[in-house]
C-alpha cells in the first residue's frame, strides 16, 4: 500500500459471508471478500489505494458519507472493476463492469457505503492476480459559484502524472495543457456537467494556462498555495 493511501486501515482478513450481499453484476453473494475501512475526509485531497485482486475474490472499501455529498471514484486498469452500494442494500447503485471505471455522483442518504473492487471473465476464471489503483474522495454537491475559493491547487495525482486542462467542461473537450501536482490556479467558477464537477481555471504568476479541469483533483488554497 502506497504512503499516499493515508487513512486506510485493514480491519478484517477474508470474510466468507456478509449476509446482505447476493451473483450477477450488481447483486452479490459474498465470497472471498476482504473488507478495508477508509476514512474519507470531506473536501480533502483524494485517497488513493493500491492493491491486488485475485481470481473471483474482491475487496470492499467501506466509508461513511452523508446525503448529497458527491463521491468521486476512479479505478485503473480497465480490466478491474468497481461497484458502489449502500451497506445493507441488495443491489448496487453503480456497476462498473457495465458503466465504466469513473464515477462522480451524489450519495442518496446518510450511511455507510461500499466500493467493491473485483475482476470478471477469463481473468477471474484463470485465478489471475491483477494490480489496481483506486482513487476516492467526497466533495460538495452544490453547483454554481456560491462560496467557491478564489484559488485552487492541483492535488492527489499519482507521482509523475499530469492533470489535463481542457477547452470545455467535459472529457470531450480538447486538451490544451497538462499541469502537475501543486500547480496554483485562479478559480474562474465551477459548475456541474453531467455527473462531474468541473472548474474553469487560469494560471497565476505568468503561467499561460486557461481552461477546465475536473474538480476531483483540486483543493482550496490561498494565493500563496497554502
Amino acid at each position: 500500500m502506497s504512503p499516499r493511501s493515508s487513512f486506510i486501515v485493514a480491519v478484517g482478513a477474508t470474510l466468507l459471508s456478509l449476509g446482505v450481499l447476493a451473483a450477477a453484476p450488481g447483486v452479490y453473494a459474498a465470497d472471498n471478500v476482504t473488507v478495508i475501512m477508509v476514512a474519507l475526509d470531506y473536501g480533502a485531497a483524494p485517497t488513493i489505494a493500491e492493491g491486488k485482486i485475485r481470481g473471483h475474490g474482491s475487496i470492499d472499501y467501506t466509508f461513511s458519507g452523508k446525503a448529497e455529498q458527491v463521491l468521486d471514484a476512479s479505478l485503473t486498469p480497465e480490466t478491474v472493476y468497481f461497484d458502489v452500494l449502500q451497506q445493507g442494500a441488495e443491489e448496487a447503485m453503480y456497476v462498473g463492469s457495465a458503466q465504466g471505471n469513473s464515477l462522480s455522483a451524489a450519495l442518496p442518504a446518510d450511511g455507510t457505503y461500499v466500493v467493491r473492487v473485483y475482476q470478471t471473465g477469463a481473468a477471474a476464471d484463470r485465478n489471475d492476480t491483477s494490480k489496481f489503483e483506486l482513487t476516492l474522495s467526497l466533495s460538495d454537491a452544490g453547483d454554481g459559484n456560491a462560496g467557491v475559493p478564489e484559488f485552487l491547487a492541483v492535488t492527489g495525482l499519482k507521482a509523475g502524472a499530469m492533470l489535463n486542462v481542457r477547452s470545455e467542461p467535459s472529457t470531450r473537450g480538447s486538451v490544451v495543457a497538462h499541469i502537475p501536482n501543486e500547480t496554483l490556479l485562479r478559480n474562474l467558477g465551477c459548475e456541474g456537467s453531467g455527473q462531474t464537477r468541473w472548474c474553469q481555471v487560469r494560471g497565476v504568476e505568468g503561467a499561460e494556462i486557461e481552461g477546465w479541469v475536473t474538480g476531483r483533483f483540486l483543493r482550496e488554497t490561498g494565493p500563496d498555495g497554502k
